[in-house]
């Protein structure tokens, strides 16, 4: 027993840049196979710096590497590098931010691309908590708006006062180093995550890239996701990614972003948002350079339309049915391809606010049906069909029985364009036919034979016995 206790104590003396060495080499052993670490290795030797005996990346090379496009690298460049010299700190957030040494890289492509889930089970939950620490600022008497020099959210602040503020997933690394202890120490001095914000530009420049990754596999080329992205290109990302920030709801005086906003948003309505930063760090697992005589396959190319059209990784295919913009606004046009459709059904809606003012905010509103459509007021819909708002602000809404979609008070609408066929036009319509073909069948000539007429008539179902259950055409 006082052997088990010595052990204990000693392990609590060694120090956290041991440990973290220790979970380096812990991952690269039970995560990846001896072939991606070889891959690794040379992608990472390659570009290196080195000063002294140490070998580094700087932020010039993590935007090389992964080619970011020049108009993106001052804001979505900088993020990322941010990003990656605080997690690269882990499981240790009072380390960051740390030099991107090859242990420090991989414990970052570790944890961007899910493979710790491999070791670490009871951590998975808390990755969201390990990314807003990243991207965060600590806001205490420092401004918000401070640029990227201020991602050291983790940096030392003594608080005993405040609750702790564990990380499960860093608690779960160091469990399986049997270190549970070194990381109470080194927690005391963690600044608490209540205190800290992520700046809403800094979220947007790392959302804009994130929209132009979409559709990107672990093995496209990594230049092809940046081809064609001329200032129109940049401009719709540009919205779209404002859009997707004010989903967070950021402060209106600090622009910051709360951890209770980032989690409600990144939980619920953009659970992907973060997906494709694991398929472009999976990219360091594959060296052009290394030859181990592999069978060189095809790789897929990115769509022009793919950035926004794929912005989640899905299977889906989609065909468009119906457009205001080649069809009209015909509701019976609409009728008749729409709500005949036997599937799932994706509708978009755009217009403009209705207000007093004399500037309108345009405003793109959603639904998705997962079925075909049904003429029901009792049905709320199902889990999986939901309405959404893509602009301003990205929002979504699941329907169900339990919970109905909101009927909005004091609202009100105006319609600048609808084509519809009205019931008194219709009325009107059928009874010039009706006149018509009565008048054609007064004026038909049977030459005076007024039996023939009659039996022809009576074949017709037009008068005689069988005429009131017989149907007949016009003569």
């Amino acid at each position: 027993m006082g052997q088990g206790q010595s052990q204990h104590t000693e392990r609590q003396q060694v120090p956290v840049e041991q440990l973290s060495h220790e979970l380096a080499l812990h991952f690269a052993d039970k995560c990846y196979t001896h072939l991606e670490i070889a891959h690794y290795k040379d992608n990472f030797k390659s570009l290196a710096d080195h000063n002294d005996d140490v070998e580094y990346w700087k932020e010039d090379t993590l935007c090389r590497f992964f080619a970011i496009p020049q108009p993106l690298r001052a804001g979505a460049g900088a993020v990322l590098h941010s990003m990656a010299v605080y997690l690269g700190a882990f499981p240790f957030p009072s380390m960051a931010p740390v030099i991107l040494t090859r242990e420090a890289m991989l414990k970052v492509i570790t944890i961007l691309t899910g493979r710790y889930k491999k070791i670490l089970k009871r951590g998975d939950k808390d990755k969201t908590k390990l990314l807003f620490r990243s991207l965060a600022v600590f806001d205490r008497s420092a401004s918000i708006d401070s640029h990227l020099s201020g991602f050291a959210v983790d940096e030392p602040a003594n608080n005993d006062d405040e609750e702790e503020d564990d990380d499960d997933l860093a608690l779960a690394a160091l469990d399986a180093l049997d270190a549970i202890e070194v990381f109470r120490h080194d927690s005391k001095v963690d600044r608490k995550i209540n205190h800290a914000a992520i700046p809403a530009e800094n979220l947007k420049n790392l959302v804009i890239l994130l929209l132009l990754l979409g559709g990107l596999d672990a093995q496209t080329p990594l230049a092809a996701y940046g081809d064609g992205l001329d200032e129109q290109k940049l401009r719709a990302l540009d919205l779209s990614a404002s859009a997707i920030v004010a989903a967070f709801d950021p402060d209106p005086v600090t622009r910051g972003i709360s951890y209770s906003n980032f989690v409600r948003v990144t939980t619920t309505t953009i659970p992907d948002l973060f997906k494709p930063l694991s398929p472009l760090f999976e990219h360091l697992l594959f060296s052009k350079t290394l030859d181990l005589n592999r069978h060189k396959v095809s790789l897929p190319v990115l769509t022009p339309s793919s950035s926004l059209a794929n912005i989640f990784d899905s299977s889906a295919r989609f065909h468009r049915i119906f457009s205001t913009a080649s069809q009209g606004t015909s509701l019976s046009s609409f009728s008749r391809q729409v709500t005949s459709w036997s599937s799932a059904t994706l509708l978009l809606v755009s217009g403009t606010t209705s207000t007093a003012s004399s500037s309108q905010t345009p405003i793109i509103l959603g639904a998705y049906l997962p079925t075909r459509w049904r003429d029901s007021t009792n049905n709320a819909g199902t889990t999986t069909g939901g309405a959404f708002n893509l602009d301003p602000a990205l929002a979504d809404a699941q329907l169900s029985s339990s919970n109905p979609l909101p009927l909005p008070r004091n609202i009100s609408f105006d319609i600048d364009t609808l084509e519809t066929d009205s019931e008194v036009e219709k009325q009107k319509q059928r009874l010039k036919w009706e006149e018509e073909d009565a008048a054609r069948r007064r004026g038909v000539n049977f030459g005076g034979d007024k039996e023939g007429a009659r039996a022809l008539l009576e074949l017709a179902g037009l008068v005689g016995d069988a005429a009131g259950s017989r149907s007949g055409g016009s003569v």
